[in-house]
């Protein structure tokens, strides 16, 4: 598409020639998708790759970075005898927090100002690794589960819908309603979070709390499932909208004869980026409903195709038996086939990357979907889509970037 508004918007040429970029990627794409599969195939049985194996390792792996766990501690330390919370500050510097404490054969809900005695027991959540340092300066787990204990505290997980709560810290949000919020899961991510963190629409937190204050708290983030699944359609087409300008602003590269642009594909994936970041803009929420997501995303596909296939069609067969078709399809499938066996050897041979993240790599590094599909046919595993969408932009960028320079420079 790139390389087409370039071509359309150079003097005198040829309307045959317009189709060409079309017809090429119309005949060349089958091949491009096989050259992909063929190369997880290939690694996979060079390898000897044992799927449940690798999605094993990645959620493994995972479980070592930041995904919040709890334990339950008990103070030992004799250092802590009277100090309140807010007053040991290790605890806060690790990105843990503190959401029970059994204190004198009751479990009372940790506030900043809850003072500490030998012999009581934390519960503390937060990172593997920070947890595991804080044995040592607290105490030794307990084999005491202060979940099981009766008390007036209870847990929930409720979603942030309310755009009033919008932009609220977790610091207000806990000294407002007298509860604990221990995690925070944002779209594949779930931490700790610290005071100053502020609460964006969709948030998920789980809240500890007597069940008052959960009802509290619960009509002030909106906690409906319903409305978090409604379609936000005025965001949807004011993003398209910004990405569509910053796509016609050209761009001026020393000794290129005439401007790029990024285009109808590259400005919306780059204001996507950036209002996905933000978050919500005033009472405007930036938030895609999964289910929105997949269906703009499998219509835009099927458009793109339909639109290619219909510019393309009436010249297809012909090229394809009496043209150039077979050499494209060989220049198609050595050009996605002996780089991807490159990079793949690389990253699984020196580099030892899981063969999923592998996989989504590959699929990431064509932009390619059908192959991303296939390659999420080998496991449940999140491992594909996550490494698939961190090459993607980088990738769709430089591919509608090349394609113009390529054009202008060669013409």
């Amino acid at each position: 598409a790139a390389a087409q508004q370039v071509l359309g918007g150079t003097p005198g040429i040829n309307p045959e020639t317009l189709k060409m970029p079309g017809l090429g990627y119309a005949v060349a794409y089958p091949f491009g998708i096989i050259g992909i599969i063929l190369t997880m195939l290939i690694y996979r049985k060079l390898c000897q790759v044992d799927i449940d194996a690798e999605t094993q390792q990645y959620a493994e792996s995972q479980q070592k970075n930041d995904v919040p766990i709890w334990k339950d501690l008990r103070v030992e330390n004799l250092n802590l005898h009277g100090k309140t919370l807010e007053e040991i500050p290790f605890i806060h510097e690790h990105n843990v927090v503190t959401t029970r404490i059994l204190h004198e054969g009751q479990v009372q809900l940790a506030k900043r100002q809850s003072q500490l005695a030998v012999g009581d027991i934390l519960r503390l959540v937060g990172p593997r690794e920070p947890l595991e340092q804080l044995k040592m300066l607290i105490g030794p787990e307990s084999d005491v589960d202060l979940k099981q204990i009766p008390s007036h505290l209870d847990s929930k997980r409720m979603v942030v819908t309310d755009r009033s709560a919008i932009g609220v810290t977790i610091g207000e949000l806990c000294l407002l309603y007298g509860v604990t919020i221990s995690r925070v899961h944002r779209p594949d991510v779930e931490f700790s979070p610290a005071s100053n963190v502020q609460v964006q629409y969709g948030d998920e937190l789980h809240v500890v709390g007597s069940k008052q204050a959960l009802t509290n708290i619960a009509a002030a983030l909106g906690n409906s499932l319903e409305t978090l699944d409604h379609p936000q359609i005025i965001p949807i087409f004011i993003g398209l909208t910004l990405g569509i300008l910053l796509g016609s602003i050209p761009l001026y590269v020393p000794g290129v004869p005439s401007a790029i642009k990024l285009g109808m594909a590259g400005g919306p994936l780059l204001v996507a980026i950036v209002l996905s970041r933000i978050g919500n803009w005033g009472t405007v929420t930036w938030h895609l409903p999964k289910s929105s997501n997949i269906i703009l995303k499998d219509i835009g596909i099927v458009l793109f195709l339909a639109c290619v296939g219909l510019n393309s069609g009436d010249q297809f067969v012909a090229t394809l038996v009496h043209g150039d078709g077979v050499y494209w399809m060989a220049c198609a499938a050595a050009i996605t086939l002996l780089p991807l066996l490159i990079v793949a050897g690389i990253a699984r041979l020196v580099y030892r990357m899981n063969f999923l993240s592998l996989c989504g790599l590959l699929a990431g590094s064509m932009t390619d979907p059908p192959a991303l599909a296939f390659a999420n046919s080998f496991s449940p595993s999140p491992a594909v889509s996550v490494a698939y969408a961190s090459v993607y932009p980088l990738v769709m960028i430089l591919r509608i970037v090349a394609a113009q320079m390529l054009v202008l420079l060669v013409h």
